[in-house]
């Protein structure tokens, strides 16, 4: 740790807590700073001592918020970030949508998390590979309901996303949790940490 590094530290009372953030970034701004400012925010996030750093970026919804702007995006506010060791944050462009289809359809969380769990023991990424007979079975009564038309047309599918289940239990298992949407991208990694029974803490002051 650099010299400069230690002396923000030490000045800011760090915790050392892992962090995981899901879409804080240029891209949605707006909503945002209607609930806390950048500058907060990053006078927070150099307080963890590790990351896990969710956004939609140029690889999956053609954003142009990559890694490189969101960074300079956050130092612009708090320019302290800039003696931070940002080889401690993981970035993850994870793209806009993992499970919103069902949700929005209507299917509760837990009924998100049998048919997550059904799928990851079954190693199948996409809803679609599974019979609507066999989702039947799967999912609670109302929740079948709610999405059967859109079952039987192929027009409501979720996926398991691309992240690695193992690495989530034993890196970021009692982490702090913020970011937005609060019922859109943050309520989906939930349901994704939920349905592992991997632990974490929400900041309320800084979820949009």
């Amino acid at each position: 740790m650099r010299f400069n590094e230690h002396y923000f530290k030490e000045r800011m009372g760090i915790t050392f807590r892992n962090l995981i953030v899901v879409d804080v970034q240029p891209l949605y701004q707006d909503a945002i700073e209607k609930k806390f400012s950048v500058e907060d925010f990053g006078r927070f996030l150099f307080k963890a001592k590790k990351v896990l750093y969710f956004y939609n970026g140029p690889d999956t919804i053609g954003s142009e918020d990559s890694s490189e702007v969101i960074r300079g995006w956050l130092s612009e506010s708090f320019p302290e970030l800039e003696e931070m060791n940002w080889d401690n944050i993981e970035f993850y462009d994870k793209g806009y949508s993992f499970f919103r289809d069902w949700m929005d359809a209507g299917v509760s969380n837990h009924g998100m998390i049998e048919a997550l769990r059904f799928m990851y023991n079954h190693r199948i990424y996409d809803s679609r590979e599974i019979a609507v007979e066999e989702w039947q079975k799967v999912l609670p009564e109302r929740d079948f309901k709610a999405i059967q038309h859109g079952l039987e047309d192929e027009g409501l599918v979720i996926w398991s996303p691309d992240i690695s289940i193992p690495d989530l239990k034993n890196n970021w298992n009692g982490s702090l949790l913020c970011g937005g949407g609060m019922n859109e991208c943050l309520k989906e990694i939930q349901i994704l940490m939920n349905t592992f029974n991997i632990k974490y803490k929400m900041v309320d002051k800084f979820i949009y």
